[in-house]
């Protein structure tokens, strides 16, 4: 039999620094890197029977934000559980201070900003999330998107925008206020392009494809019905629309490699088709990132539809993995 993880009980229940833990002699490096236990950010550890919830996100940002901190960025998106690193990546730091604190930093942080000093109106954007302070859902998504590309930013605020946690018409007005900060005009882009109805990142992306090549904008996740009587054939990711629905478009994540995933999702390809009428183009995410082309000349040759613009490759330009969408 498999020997059983040593778990010591003051480490059973709530988060703690990994080189705490080996100092305090509880627990060596080798054991430490046993699936007992689950990195949530950088030298900070919780069992794996612990959900990870917001109060445990909380207490664990407390272990190494700095008391003055307000956690910022990706750090604040994951706290929302609008994003979480991909697998073998751990959740980066990003914060920031007033201006009139210490220029000490946090160790191994992967950003550190300063928010301005503007008398109350500063505190508007933080709110207080298990005992930690972070910057507000609406503030977390403009500064994200103000410094990704195009694209990457309608991914950020289609994302906040499906979890209902930035409503599209008050996160347009709050860019509106603060139209003098640099990188406002991809933000006003991106609210303008987005939408609360895109289910995932590579969903984004793929409509970004057809939105920017200049076809018309697609309908996202409509129920498609055909037949006498009428039924329900599906909710294709994106459906083309010129006059009635002539193209559907399907994305495929990771899980769509999956057996029982695929039986569904031909089962589902061959009901709109036989059904609806409607022929389904899937793409990948190799496709979205290096055959943009491909899906461009496609689209055209099922649509009789031409593209009226260039895609850039500066508009799909796509961050380091660790800090992906």
């Amino acid at each position: 039999m498999p020997r059983q993880a040593h778990v010591p009980d003051r480490l059973r229940q709530a988060p703690f620094r990994g080189s705490r833990a080996i100092a305090d002699g509880l627990l060596s490096r080798r054991q430490l890197q046993s699936r007992a236990w689950v990195q949530v950010l950088r030298d900070v550890f919780v069992h794996s029977d612990v959900k990870i919830t917001d109060t445990v996100r909380g207490r664990a940002l407390l272990l190494v934000m700095p008391p003055d901190a307000v956690v910022a960025g990706r750090t604040a998106a994951w706290i929302y559980g609008v994003w979480r690193p991909r697998p073998g990546h751990v959740v980066p730091l990003e914060y920031a201070r007033p201006r009139s604190a210490d220029g000490r930093g946090i160790s191994g942080a992967g950003l550190t900003r300063r928010v301005l000093d503007h008398g109350g109106d500063m505190w508007r954007d933080v709110w207080e999330i298990g005992g930690v302070a972070v910057l507000s859902p609406m503030r977390t998504c403009f500064d994200l998107v103000r410094r990704a590309s195009l694209v990457e930013a309608v991914v950020v605020v289609d994302a906040f925008a499906h979890t209902g946690l930035c409503e599209l018409p008050w996160l347009s007005a709050y860019v509106d206020t603060h139209r003098r900060w640099p990188g406002v005009r991809t933000a006003r882009l991106a609210v303008d392009l987005a939408t609360p109805r895109s289910g995932s990142a590579g969903e984004t992306r793929l409509r970004m494809v057809v939105v920017l090549a200049g076809f018309p904008p697609p309908l996202v996740n409509p129920p498609v019905y055909a037949g006498r009587p009428m039924v329900l054939c599906g909710y294709p990711d994106l459906v083309i629309v010129v006059g009635c629905p002539v193209l559907g478009l399907e994305y495929d994540g990771a899980y769509h490699d999956d057996a029982d995933q695929r039986q569904a999702d031909n089962r589902r390809e061959n009901t709109l088709l036989t059904r609806a009428g409607l022929p389904l183009l899937r793409y990948g995410a190799r496709s979205v990132l290096h055959e943009r082309h491909v899906i461009v000349s496609e689209i055209s040759a099922l649509t009789g539809l031409r593209p009226l613009a260039e895609l850039r490759d500066a508009d799909f330009r796509r961050p380091a993995a660790a800090l992906t969408w």
